[in-house]
This record gives structure tokens, C-alpha cells and sequence, in this order.
């Protein structure tokens, strides 16, 4: 008699001739012969069910022209493959239910390291440990990350200091910018953040820019920013110490004709209901004011207003 065989690979059926006393695995041998698919990897399901394959096609009720649907099996074993820190490459087999705990055991006893704390990362998401390499959709061949979880790194600003950050190798670019920001009071629209000559973008990792223990990114303002030094004295002589941030923001408003984004004063963003005197801000110190400026429109009324001052753009 013949039945059908529905392949899932490229949507083919295939008839094959068989008698009823053939069991399921003298089918499997024909379909590799034929197609040279091995029968081990997958399961013939009959009527909604699957077949063992010892079942005779007689004692299933399979009869003339009926269809069997091949199905593979899902692979118990895989290799995989971890990148440990930035040099080392491990390569694991593993089960598809192992937990990240076993995944960081093994490399652990691989390594001679102990890692439990360590983050493992995939796809730029940190794995939990008591889910499985399944749960995540790691397959054969997938490339894992595995990184100390806490990692310290230094951030030079635009006048050259420098300042320390606590971070995990997953961590996006806007993850540091925003940091800098919680440290600062730096926008983050106004970072720009390099690290070995290259403009970082904000959705990336660090890991995927190779930013390790100790490196130092560097932060500079925006190229479409217009950042002003002004000294106190040229903005109102004499000020008040007690004068408010709001306050000499409209001070300095008035005299350039610009709108203000902002005031730094020793790389902080000074906020606008704290006073001259909160910050130590004396009639010779010098601010940084962020302007708007549309493109192409001249400086002039700042010139004429603070005298001769280095302009940084």
C-alpha cells in the first residue's frame, strides 16, 4: 500500500510504498534512504499522536493513502560557546534545561574561577540564574558573555576631570549618560561620549564597544551645543551673592539676547532655586553658559557684551 509522508523542512510530501506489517522504524529507514534524513532526530505522529517505533502500521490503523507528519525533535544536547571577560572563549556542551547557576558552575570548574557573582549576557540582556538556557532561546552555536558584575570606569569631562563609575558590562551608552547625569546635572542631550576616538551611540553596551575594568570614555558636549565662558563681573558688577541661579539666567538673557539652556559651574549644572553663594561662586569665577543659537546666527551681541572672551563652541 502507499502512504504520505508531510516533511516539515521544505513543506514536501512523499509517498512511500510500505505493507501493513512494516513498523514505524522500516518507514524511517525508507524516508533515509531516500532523503537521507537520519531517523533519530525526529518522531512520526499519526492522527494527533506520536508513534513509537516499534508500533506496526496494521496495529495503528494506518491504512492505504493515509498521512503521517514528520516532526524533529527538539535537541536535548548543544555546544555553546562563552566569552569570558574579553580574551577567553570557552566552549560548552550543555543541556537545554540547564539553569544559568549550572551554566556559571561549569565554567567555574572550567576556568578555576569562581563566577556565581559574575553576569552572564546574551543579546544584552543579563540572565537570571534560575531560568533556562531554553526559557532564553539558546541554540546551537549561541555566544554568551560573561563578565564581572560590577566593573569600575572613569569619565573625563570637557575641562579634564576625571570621575569614577560603578557599572556592569551590559550597561548602554544612555545607561552611563544618565549616570553622569545623576552626578553632574549634565543633560543627557548634551553628552556626547567618546571612547578610543569613536562617538559611542546610546543604544550599544559597553561590552560591545570593549570597555573593560579601568578604561576611560570621555565626555564632551554636543557639536550643536553653544557653550559660552562668562565671567560673573562681566554679567552684573557688582551681583549679590545671594543672586539665584534663575536670577543670573535672566540677567544674562538680557544682556546677549539668547535664551539659556544652561549654567555650569565646575562641570555641575547649577540648578535655578539654589543662590551664587551655594556654590561657592564669587564676582571673578567663571560659568558655562549653553545658549540657544540657531545655526549660522552670529555671536556678535555676546561679544559686544562680555569684551574679549575665548568663545567654546
Amino acid at each position: 500500500m502507499k502512504i504520505y509522508v508531510r516533511l516539515p523542512s521544505d513543506q514536501r510530501t512523499i509517498a512511500v510504498e510500505v505493507r501493513t506489517c512494516d513498523t514505524i522504524q522500516n518507514i524511517k529507514s525508507i524516508i533515509q534512504a531516500r532523503e537521507g534524513i537520519p531517523s533519530d532526530p525526529y518522531t512520526l505522529i499519526y492522527d494527533g499522536k506520536l508513534i513509537e517505533d516499534n508500533g506496526i502500521l496494521a496495529s495503528l490503523n494506518i491504512s492505504n493513502e493515509s498521512t503521517l507528519h514528520l516532526v524533529f525533535n527538539p535537541k536535548d544536547v548543544i555546544q555553546i560557546y562563552v566569552g569570558v571577560g574579553t580574551e577567553e572563549i570557552v566552549k560548552l556542551e550543555v543541556k537545554l534545561l540547564f539553569t544559568i547557576c549550572d551554566v556559571k558552575a561549569i565554567i567555574g570548574g572550567m576556568i578555576g574561577v569562581p563566577v556565581n557573582d559574575w553576569d552572564l549576557v546574551y543579546a544584552g540582556n543579563n540572565l537570571t540564574g534560575c531560568k533556562t538556557l531554553a526559557s532564553y532561546g539558546i541554540k546551537e552555536g549561541t555566544v554568551l558573555t560573561m563578565f564581572p558584575a560590577m566593573i569600575h570606569i572613569f569619565v573625563k569631562t570637557w575641562s579634564g576631570k576625571t570621575i569614577t563609575f560603578y557599572v556592569q558590562h551590559h550597561y548602554t551608552i544612555r545607561n552611563v549618560k544618565d549616570r553622569i547625569f545623576q552626578k553632574l546635572r549634565i543633560r543627557c542631550d548634551f553628552q556626547n561620549i567618546l571612547f578610543a576616538g569613536k562617538m559611542l551611540e546610546d543604544n550599544r553596551d559597553l561590552a560591545s564597544y570593549g570597555v573593560q575594568m579601568h578604561s576611560t570614555l570621555s565626555m564632551v558636549f554636543s557639536p550643536s551645543q553653544t557653550i559660552i565662558p562668562m565671567r560673573i563681573d562681566y554679567i552684573e558688577n557688582p551681583i549679590q551673592r545671594f543672586t539665584t541661579i534663575c536670577n543670573l539666567k535672566a540677567m544674562i538673557e538680557k544682556k546677549t539676547r539668547f535664551p539659556v539652556k544652561e549654567i555650569f559651574f565646575h562641570e555641575e549644572a547649577l540648578q535655578y532655586h539654589r543662590s551664587l553663594a551655594d556654590y561657592g561662586i564669587n564676582s571673578d569665577s567663571i560659568v558655562r553658559v549653553v545658549i540657544y543659537k540657531s545655526k549660522g546666527q552670529p555671536c556678535n551681541g555676546i561679544c559686544m557684551a562680555f569684551g574679549n572672551i575665548n568663545w567654546t563652541y
